[in-house]
């Protein structure tokens, strides 16, 4: 259960970072992507604690994925000017 409420956190993390740029869209398509990984995963894997273990570095991935995509895109932004 604790690992459950931890792989949450990111995805929470990207959906409030997307509301306050200004990009709402963004954020529930995260949630969305989210909830409809966890029914895929629910139905394939029976048991909470595999359930749990996949997901936590998933989510962590994809946060700092998309930290390192925003990043890569500010830093071309500044350098073409």
């Amino acid at each position: 259960m604790l690992l459950f409420s931890i792989s949450v956190i990111p995805v929470l993390i990207l959906f409030f970072d997307g509301y306050a740029k200004g990009r709402l869209k963004l954020g529930f398509l995260y949630i969305i992507y989210f909830l409809l990984f966890l029914t895929f995963t629910g139905f394939m894997l029976h048991f909470f604690t595999i359930y749990s273990i996949f997901i936590f570095p998933l989510s962590l991935f994809f946060l700092i994925a998309f930290k390192i995509m925003k990043k890569k895109k500010t830093e071309t932004n500044h350098s073409v000017f």
